[in-house]
């Protein structure tokens, strides 16, 4: 079976199972190839990984069964896994200030930026000024009797 991948990759991928099918079934036809690392069915998916100590072991099982793997009467498909990704090891902070952090915001930029502007974010900046007016208590209206409204005082 042509690979076009990095020949670390150890893992075959065999698709299209059936539920009868059992780990044994699996190591059945898969041991004689080679000593086996690690066998994982994914019953959800239908599928299974095989993982081969070497290699040349798992090239040999894949030269062999591609399209002729068939496990109690059901044809499966077989291909090479892909490579595990590659995860970033994140630098954990160690200052009190970056623990003290409030966590992102599930707010898309627009929104978190006009929230800053209101005051809406706790630890944002202070709400913008634009007319340069005293900071008002409430909602931002006087009372009503200082704007007429309502009923005369007595």
């Amino acid at each position: 079976m042509p690979c076009l991948c990095t020949s670390s990759i150890m893992t075959l991928y065999v698709g299209g199972m059936d539920s009868r099918i059992q780990d044994d079934d699996l190591k059945d036809a898969f041991y004689s190839f080679g000593e086996i690392a690690s066998l994982k069915i994914i019953r959800d998916r239908n599928c299974a990984f095989v993982t081969y100590t070497s290699r040349s072991s798992a090239e040999r099982a894949a030269d062999a069964l591609v399209n002729k793997l068939v496990i109690k009467g059901v044809r499966c498909k077989l291909m090479w896994g892909k490579p595990a990704r590659q995860q970033a090891v994140q630098d954990v902070p160690t200052s009190s200030a970056a623990a003290a952090a409030p966590p992102p915001s599930m707010y898309p930029p627009q929104v978190q930026a006009q929230m800053a502007m209101r005051g809406g974010v706790p630890g944002g900046p202070p709400p913008l000024n634009y007319f340069n007016l005293p900071p008002q208590s409430g909602y931002g209206m006087p009372p009503p009797m200082m704007a007429g409204y309502g009923m005369p005082p007595p």
